[in-house]
């Protein structure tokens, strides 16, 4: 009955609804696998921690000035990407090969950490270890190769490096892209993901609604 609803009963209805909303957003973030750079991800704090926040003004919103810079690391942890393993629409795993080297699955990660065929990108990321002080291994595995990648983007001090390293690997892979492919006689075509990418239109948009989402 309404005439029972007192400030604690209210504050306590306030209080599990924020809960389930919370819980809702991780749940989703953690069951969608175009989320995966996100998946257990520990927001870097100014002072070299981490710690897992549900919803923050995260860390790259701040870091990372350059406003081309920050929106294409925005939609790769959003899943939004050219590269072929989120960008390509009803063809299976193996018809997603590198557009570079031909052999392994085009993965965000594999473009912009393992890949050796793009010479300019293999320049780049010497320079981008060598700016952020750390020795990347000779061979990644594909695990291996999410995690660095993390590592590089969930750091506090190194965001603005990596962001400039992902938009020019990104920039690379699209002028390799030209829309569309071909895999034996089977046409492959970038489905509306990457349209959606250009139309998300004004960064700071994306930026403010990452913020209000918590992402």
């Amino acid at each position: 009955m309404l005439i029972d609803i007192n400030a604690l009963t209210i504050k306590t209805l306030c209080n599990a609804l924020c809960k389930h909303v919370w819980d809702s957003l991780k749940n989703d973030i953690r069951s969608n696998p175009r989320l995966y750079l996100l998946h257990d991800r520990e927001e870097p704090l100014p002072d070299g921690s981490y710690k897992r926040i549900t919803s923050t003004l995260r860390h790259y919103l701040l870091q990372v000035s350059i406003t081309d810079h920050r929106h294409c690391l925005t939609n790769l942890l959003l899943g939004y990407s050219t590269f072929r393993s989120l960008s390509l629409h009803g063809v299976p795993d193996e018809a997603r090969v590198c557009r570079a080297c031909l052999i392994h699955r085009e993965t965000p990660e594999h473009a912009i950490l393992q890949c050796s065929a793009d010479l300019c990108t293999v320049t780049q990321r010497a320079e981008l270890f060598d700016t952020i002080g750390i020795t990347l291994p000779k061979t990644l595995s594909d695990d291996a190769a999410i995690f660095y990648l993390k590592k590089i983007i969930f750091h506090w001090d190194w965001v603005p490096h990596t962001a400039r390293f992902v938009h020019s690997v990104t920039a690379t892979w699209w002028d390799m892209c030209a829309k569309k492919a071909t895999v034996g006689d089977k046409q492959l075509v970038l489905d509306e993901d990457d349209d959606m990418m250009e139309d998300m239109g004004d960064a700071d948009m994306v930026d403010q609604a990452l913020y209000v989402a918590g992402l």
